[in-house]
Parts: structure tokens; sequence; C-alpha cells
């Protein structure tokens, strides 16, 4: 078994070389979890509740998450994306966790800097509850 000190060892070493402005890094071993954060975005320090917006990365976070938690049965791909997040608008009544997997719910990125930079989950969920209506589902291939 890898030692805990070891792993932060590795992880600071492996951001401090790097340039950037800001820069979050973790790993999982086993049960164990090193997180590391660097530098400042919009003028705030880098912590572990700092929001970065991620695009196109959090997509293979989610799957990683997601897979994980149907091997450890607290969640079936089928579930209704409202069963885990009910405060999300009617409208989404029809997507499944299966759809986040496979990219293909057909939501909206309201995360997009051009919308503003997003500070909190809350804002997210705010965003689509703006919404009045999108057109989900549209692109469906495995059916």
């Amino acid at each position: 078994m890898v030692a805990e000190s070891e792993v932060f060892r590795f992880l600071d070493a492996a951001v401090a070389g790097l340039e950037a402005d800001a820069i979050a890094a973790g790993v999982v071993v086993e049960n164990m979890v090193a997180f590391v954060c660097r530098g400042q975005l919009d003028d705030e320090r880098v912590g572990s509740q700092t929001i970065f917006y991620s695009a196109s990365v959090a997509k293979q976070f989610l799957g990683i998450l997601l897979a994980r938690a149907v091997t450890d049965r607290a969640a079936a791909a089928d579930d209704r994306l409202l069963s885990w997040l009910p405060e999300l608008p009617d409208w989404m009544a029809a997507v499944r966790l299966h759809h986040l997997i496979h990219h293909t719910s057909g939501l909206p990125d309201v995360a997009d800097p051009s919308l503003g930079i997003l500070r909190s989950n809350a804002g997210v969920i705010e965003r689509f509850q703006q919404l009045r209506s999108h057109p989900v589902l549209q692109h469906q291939p495995w059916r």
C-alpha cells in the first residue's frame, strides 16, 4: 500500500512546476483521496471548494463516478436525473443517468463562461430552472 504522505508529495511536486493562474489536482488510491491546489482564480485563492469551468473534461469524471455508484449499487444507470436532483425543472423528467454517461441528454451547457462565471452548483441549477424548456433526448443512437 502506498503511504498517504508519498501520494501528497508526488501530487504536490507534479503541480508545483506547472505554469497556470490556478490549478487543482486530485487522485484516489484505493480508499485514500489526495488533493492539492495552487494559485488564484478571479482574485481568490484556489481551495477545495473552488469551482472551475472544466468543459468536456467533466464528462470523464462523471462517467467514472457514475460507474462506481452503479457497481456499488448506490445508483442505477436508468435512474431519472430528477430523482437525484429534484430541484431541476420538470422538462428534464425524461433524462436518465445513462444519458449523461453517453452524452446524449441534449442538455444545454449552462456553465459556458460566455454566460458568466458560475460560483456554485446552485448557480447551475438556477440556470436550468430559468430555461422554460429545452429539446432533450433528440439523439438516442442506442435505441
